[in-house]
């Protein structure tokens, strides 16, 4: 019986391909890839020759019985593009049906474009959510920058170098006081990362401080961090956003968790003080 290895491999940099996982790719007997091409390229240049099947999400379902077989009698590792498999990269389909059929599943860790971008964003990360790549409409954006705010925790997602800038210039609208990273071509040669509100960073996007070209992972900091502000304030700029009492205690508690009926009778206080 073999074993399922989940293969780290580089982001960008090839320097950061394991010792181990350079000697586990070399010693399985078949690598389930996201792309044999990319992961052809990757071997080639660390001399290693191991049969290769794609695994992708469009041939997903017909490839998990051969590999399954495969594992009954070798090792078979399971690698993406870049970075840590199954993270948000087609595979933990494999995983889950390799457990279920008995068969021994190991980790070979490395880099990750998600782990590397919390470390340099130098906001709080435990906890913190991944998203998975900001969604592509307008009300998607929305509803992002709003379980942002109600999380009130470090959101990790994923950018498109197309879409950063009409991105960025919804959260500057919406949320034009977030605290962001932008990290840009994490581990590669022209690597980048700059922080500032979302307003800044459209600016300095505007200005070709911050070109949008490579991949783009995005560091939202908690939203009450970003706030830097107390309840008062929150609610006091809900109200001057033109929102009723009522839907300024709404978003407030979205904001920082406190209970909506003691926020609107604040509410009530801000709007008619004399009252």
């Amino acid at each position: 019986m073999g074993t399922l290895f989940v293969i780290a491999t580089p982001i960008g940099n090839r320097g950061d391909l394991s010792p181990r996982a350079r000697e586990t790719l070399a010693t399985c007997q078949l690598i389930a890839a996201e792309d044999t091409r990319h992961t052809g390229q990757l071997l080639a240049a660390e001399g290693i020759r191991v049969k290769q099947i794609s695994f992708n999400e469009h041939n997903l379902s017909a490839r998990l019985p051969t590999i399954l077989e495969a594992l009954a009698s070798g090792d078979v590792g399971l690698v993406s593009d870049a970075g840590t498999p199954t993270i948000s990269d087609p595979g933990y389909q494999l995983v889950d049906a390799a457990h279920v059929a008995g068969f021994p599943v190991r980790a070979v860790p490395g880099p990750s474009s998600v782990v590397a971008a919390l470390s340099v964003a130098g906001f709080p990360a435990t906890p913190f959510l991944f998203a998975g790549y900001v969604p592509r409409t307008r009300g998607g954006i929305s509803s992002f920058l709003e379980q942002w705010r109600m999380l009130g925790m470090t959101v990790v997602a994923f950018e498109s170098p197309n879409r950063i800038i009409k991105t960025l210039a919804q959260f500057a609208a919406e949320a034009p006081d977030a605290t962001i990273a932008i990290c840009r071509e994490l581990t590669k040669l022209f690597e980048q990362v700059a922080r500032g509100t979302a307003s800044e960073l459209v600016a300095a996007m505007d200005r070709g401080e911050i070109p949008a070209k490579g991949e783009f992972v995005l560091v939202l900091a908690p939203a009450a961090v970003q706030a830097g502000s107390n309840t008062e304030e929150l609610l006091q700029r809900a109200l001057d956003d033109g929102l009723s009492p009522s839907e300024a205690a709404k978003r407030t508690a979205r904001e920082t968790g406190e209970a909506r009926s003691d926020l609107y009778r604040k509410a009530l206080l801000l709007k008619n003080p004399d009252a």
